[in-house]
This record gives structure tokens, sequence and C-alpha cells, in this order.
């Protein structure tokens, strides 16, 4: 099921793919600002990679020359920090979207993630009309600037990178790992990991798992060699 914070009953229509798409270093991306805006918002989603579980974007405003101690993508975040971090970023979360695995399958990794992105803008442009929209990464998004890297040189992006972390860990631990407790998501979250691998090869897969990105041979998911190696040892 696909959702946001903010949001209506969603369609999956998916409009022309346009972008303002650059590459920036970090001292110059206020320069891409037409002016100098009380607000800019950071757009940014975790869970793309993973093999089971939502894929989730966050979108952040804050002031221009808003900064916060500690702050930096959340991958080169402990889970503690993310924590101290996020309790910061709270009050300036404008929504959470949600794309479930099933409709991560039926629309592809790709196209879920364009699929977020486009809402995601579209739903904050109803609270923040004017303001600018800073996205991670080269996607061609339109309506919102797109810098590679932008979650290590935006801090709107960065800490829309962390609350997404966050949000999806806590649904990854919470409600998801209580319902299917056997394949231990509060520990993996859902990436592909030894211990999420022998889970699957003893339980097979359930409804949280995204069959496109997995392997099948005769029904049975192919374990990834280094992965296999991993489990022998």
């Amino acid at each position: 099921m696909t959702g946001f914070g903010l949001a209506l009953p969603l369609s999956i229509l998916l409009p022309k793919m346009l972008s303002s798409e650059t590459k920036n270093s970090p001292m110059d991306w206020k320069s891409l600002l037409k002016g100098s805006p009380d607000i800019v918002l950071g757009i940014d989603e975790v869970g793309y990679g993973a093999l089971a579980g939502p894929l989730v974007v966050s979108v952040v405003a804050v002031p221009l020359d808003w900064t916060l101690e500690g702050l930096r993508d959340s991958k080169k975040l402990f889970h503690k920090k993310r924590e101290r971090l996020d309790k910061h970023i709270r009050d300036h979360v404008v929504l959470e979207g949600i794309c479930s695995s099933e409709e991560v399958d039926k629309m592809g990794g790709f196209l879920a993630l364009q699929f977020l992105h486009r809402q995601a803008i579209k739903e904050a442009r109803m609270v923040f009309p004017d303001a600018p929209i800073f996205i991670d990464g080269n996607l061609p998004i339109d309506g919102a600037i797109s810098i590679v890297k932008g979650d290590d040189i935006v801090p709107a992006i960065m800490a829309a990178s962390v609350h997404a972390k966050v949000f999806r860990d806590s649904l990854m631990s919470g409600p998801i790992s209580l319902k299917y407790p056997e394949y231990k998501f509060h520990f993996h979250k859902g990436y592909g990991t030894a211990a999420h691998y022998q889970a699957i090869e003893k339980h097979g897969i359930c409804p949280e798992h995204r069959r496109t990105y997995l392997k099948f041979l005769n029904g049975e998911v192919i374990v990834p060699k280094a992965i296999r190696d991993n489990l022998r040892a």
C-alpha cells in the first residue's frame, strides 16, 4: 500500500520526467537558489536496496541557514546518533511517504522511487508552494534541484535522510518484525545480510519480501555466492 502523511489516496499516473540536475561541491549549493528564501526543503529516501519492507521517503523543511551539529548522511551515522539527531529533526518534517514491497514489485524499484519523489514534491508544494526543493541524487525529477551526494552537502537533505532512516527502521523493528519474527527484521531491516538469507532459506519468503529483488531457481531463492560462502564459514 502506498501512502503519504498528508496525502489522499494516490494515483499511479507517472507524469513526464523532467529534471533540474546538477553536480555541485559542498560549498556552492546555495548558488542554485533564486534570491534568499526563508525556507528550503529536502527530500531523501531509504530502503531502495532492501530485499524486504517498504521504500520510504521523507520531506523536511528548514530555514535557509539551519544547521545541526553532527548531521550528515544517515548511512554514515550509528543508530543511536541518528535517533538523537532525529529528536531535533521531527519538528521540521513535512511528510513521510511509503511504498510497500508489493507496490515496489508492481512498479519496479526505479519507477517506485520516481513515483514517491514526484508525489512527495506534489504534497510538499501544497504546504510550501514557493520554497526550493533539494533532492539527493541525479534522478530526473521535475520541480526539484537534484544534487549528487546531496545527503552529504545540503542540510535539509541530510535531515530528510536521517528521518527517513529512523522512520523506516521503526517500521521494520516494530510492526513488521512483530508480524514476522522468524526473519529478524529488527536486526537487518530487510537488507541482504547473511542472517536474512539464512532466514529465507529456512522459512521461505513472506509478503514483505520483494520478489523482483530476489533470484529464484525452481521456486527456491538463490543465495548470492558471497553470502553463501559466509553462511558456510
